[in-house]
């Protein structure tokens, strides 16, 4: 309340790793917030608590976005190698309730990760288009020392991959690849293309002539050209990302 009167803020980002733990919470929550403060907001929700019930009183008290992590979309990798053991079926249902009633997700996906091949994030890629991802947020996997993926695949200090850092993705992960980073970029591309643009590139393997870097650059391009065609045919770019989405530190980076 002091900062909504004194800095007049707009929005509001809660920064709680998983917002939604405690329903009883979150149902005592809502109805202070909507009445004492009545401001958009995001958090970060898991879809183990993710239902009927809790996105309910996210949308009701105001919730336009959230950030969810799923990191693979394959069951025996989330669950062996990164010891997640959310059932897909969850996750599927999550992503449903949130696209029903109109909250925009944020979804979190690792690449990079042992054995992973452009197979991989090809099917990523239509996991992302046919769920209508708002935007998904694309990180590769960074060793950690001593830690158990680091261990089992003998990913030691000194044999750790520095190469992305050359190109600007010292946030990003040790493992960058030329290849996967195009595909990378199509992933991106499924928050403002119709499925049937996305599986077309995905067909005649346009992909492979995408930029590997500075997709952040090309993302906004291929916007603003659709906003041009657009201007002819009558059409509104959809909104993929509501100006919320974005923490202080990811306007920094951009």
């Amino acid at each position: 309340k002091q900062a909504k009167k004194k800095y007049k803020v707009k929005s509001i980002m809660f920064q709680d790793e998983i917002f939604t733990l405690d329903a009883q919470w979150l149902d005592v929550f809502a109805g202070i917030f909507k009445k004492e403060i009545n401001l958009p907001y995001a958090c970060y929700v898991h879809p183990d608590t993710i239902n009927d019930k809790t996105v309910s009183l996210l949308r009701d008290s105001g919730c336009v976005s959230v950030n969810i992590g799923i990191e693979s979309i394959d069951d025996s990798v989330r669950r062996n190698l990164l010891y997640r053991s959310i059932e897909q079926r969850q996750i599927l249902n999550t992503l449903g309730l949130l696209n029903r009633n109109h909250i925009h997700c944020r979804a979190y996906f690792i690449i990079g990760l042992p054995g992973q091949n452009e197979s991989d994030l090809i099917n990523l890629a239509r996991f992302c288009n046919e769920n209508r991802l708002f935007a998904p947020m694309i990180f590769w996997l960074h060793y950690f020392p001593r830690t158990k993926i680091a261990e089992l695949y003998d990913k030691k200090p000194g044999k750790i991959n520095r190469k992305c850092k050359k190109y600007g993705y010292g946030l990003e992960g040790d493992v960058f690849d030329n290849v996967l980073s195009k595909i990378k970029f199509l992933i991106i591309l499924t928050s403002f293309l119709s499925k049937r643009n996305v599986e077309y590139i995905i067909q005649r393997k346009i992909y492979s002539i995408f930029p590997a870097h500075q997709h952040y650059f090309f993302s906004r391009l291929v916007v603003l050209i659709r906003k041009i065609c657009n201007l002819f045919v009558g059409k509104k770019l959809r909104n993929y990302t509501p100006k919320i989405a974005y923490m202080p530190i990811g306007r920094k980076y951009r």
